[in-house]
């Protein structure tokens, strides 16, 4: 995705990148970074967020880093929170008769084994590495979109859709995919036909100055 982008804000020929999106989420992993590639590029070329149906928890990271989001009555963005789940199988394990024994180095190596239930410092570890990377999700959020921590954190990472997602501060247009598609296309090809030396037909320019990273993460 990223040598994608790269490619894109590169291109000269290339005018308006278009990011479609259709993802639930994903991990905390590679995310803010390519979030702050975004961010960084849509001061080079505006960068449009395409909500194909979902910009969730992740996914919402990168559209925020967008120059604007678009997204369909149907679409829907937001989740904008952590979450972190552990199973303890302990009893199912000796119900089985299975016996596990574990052997480590370093006091926290097995804070998180689904061998045994949480201790208590292995469940403030994970508390205090939730509350990170909350506000690290919350501040970007803010700053990418203009708004102030506390609003999104009163989206308490609940999903919004359509109409509900732009009066939250979350989006900014209501379109089709397609009609968003036509409407960049249509502002790219004015754009080249304004130039003295541009040749072939508005179609044929904007195909070549729109680019499409599909993201299903």
């Amino acid at each position: 995705m990223r040598s994608q982008l790269n490619a894109g804000l590169n291109d000269p020929s290339i005018e308006h990148i278009v990011i479609d999106l259709a993802t639930p989420g994903g991990a905390v992993s590679g995310c803010f970074e390519f979030v702050d590639d975004i961010r960084a590029g849509r001061d080079v070329k505006p960068i449009t967020a395409l909500v194909h149906y979902s910009a969730f928890s992740a996914g919402y990271a990168i559209a925020s880093a967008c120059s604007d989001i678009v997204l369909s009555k149907t679409s829907g963005v937001g989740s904008i929170g952590v979450i972190m789940k552990h199973a303890d199988f302990s009893q199912k394990l000796e119900n089985e008769g299975v016996k596990v024994t574990t052997l480590y180095r370093g006091a926290r190596k097995d804070d998180m084994s689904q061998t045994g239930p949480l201790s208590e410092e292995a469940m403030a570890a994970a508390d205090s590495m939730l509350d990170h990377y909350y506000e690290m999700f919350c501040d970007t959020v803010a700053q990418n979109r203009g708004m102030k921590v506390s609003a999104v954190k009163d989206t308490e990472a609940g999903l919004f859709y359509g109409g509900n997602a732009i009066e939250a501060g979350l989006a900014d247009g209501l379109e089709s995919q397609q009609q968003a598609v036509n409407r960049i296309a249509a502002g790219v090809a004015a754009k080249r036909a304004r130039v003295p030396k541009a040749r072939g037909s508005s179609q044929a320019i904007a195909a070549s100055m729109a680019m499409s990273l599909n993201l299903k993460l």
